[in-house]
């Protein structure tokens, strides 16, 4: 009975998740557009906060901001799409305004009282698993 149960719920989580990766981003405009909105929710979140106990408020959700970045990322990665940083003069006159928004918000907070230390701890860990998959990437290829 037990393992009847335990079958149900595995089944039924595969199939939410081969539902979750064929709804996913399949081009890459689509990884680009999902990093956009992104980038515009995070500015959005950024721009509300105008003090540290702002910020340390916010840290939860821009923690969960910066890991949906690392997750485009990786999936854009996965899909075989090598991806680059682009140079801010390959931009479109829109992405660029968008990036330095996102850039401005950024420096400004960080100037907060324990900014830079805050945002810091938000990106952590999403930086850590984009370095664990990117080591992954590069020791298939050796």
């Amino acid at each position: 009975m037990k393992f009847a149960r335990f079958l149900r719920c595995f089944l039924g989580s595969c199939a939410v998740v081969a539902l979750l990766v064929s709804c996913g981003p399949s081009r890459p405009e689509d990884f680009r557009r999902q990093g956009q909105r992104l980038q515009k929710t995070l500015t959005r979140q950024l721009h509300k906060i105008e003090t540290r106990d702002d910020l340390v408020l916010a840290v939860p959700r821009l923690t969960e901001l910066f890991d949906e970045f690392v997750d485009i990322m990786i999936a854009a990665r996965q899909k075989g799409y090598e991806g680059r940083w682009e140079a801010s003069s390959d931009l479109e006159p829109d992405e660029e305004q968008l990036s330095r928004r996102l850039r401005q918000e950024l420096e400004r907070v960080c100037g907060l009282e324990g900014g830079q230390d805050l945002i810091t701890q938000c990106q952590k860990k999403a930086l850590l698993r984009l370095d664990a998959h990117e080591q992954q990437l590069a020791s298939k290829r050796w």
